[in-house]
């Protein structure tokens, strides 16, 4: 996933980033196989829906929205509002920005 420049594009490089600053300010920390999956370019909805042990229909009820639309986001078919994304964070117990 390096980019020809030699640098990893801009998903994986801020996904990273929030990964290493959940771990310095005292937050949550996730296990490898989490950060692994996140580096690996997956949906952090996914990676963290199933993390927390939730199905898509228990996440779709939280955020009002329907089953199938959390998996065309979840498999990058369709991008979640602001609206949606703060849903799916209080539900999963993260910041907004653990998610985009």
């Amino acid at each position: 996933m390096v980019h020809k420049s030699g640098q990893l594009p801009w998903y994986i490089d801020r996904t990273i980033q929030n990964v290493i600053d959940i771990s310095l300010d005292g937050g949550e920390q996730f296990p490898h196989e989490v950060v692994k999956r996140l580096v690996d370019s997956e949906s952090p909805v996914k990676v963290f829906r199933q993390y927390r042990d939730m199905t898509q229909d228990a996440l779709a009820a939280a955020a009002k929205v329907s089953t199938g639309y959390v998996s065309q986001i979840e498999h990058g078919m369709r991008r979640p509002s602001q609206k949606v994304l703060a849903a799916f964070a209080t539900f999963l117990e993260l910041n907004v920005e653990d998610l985009s």
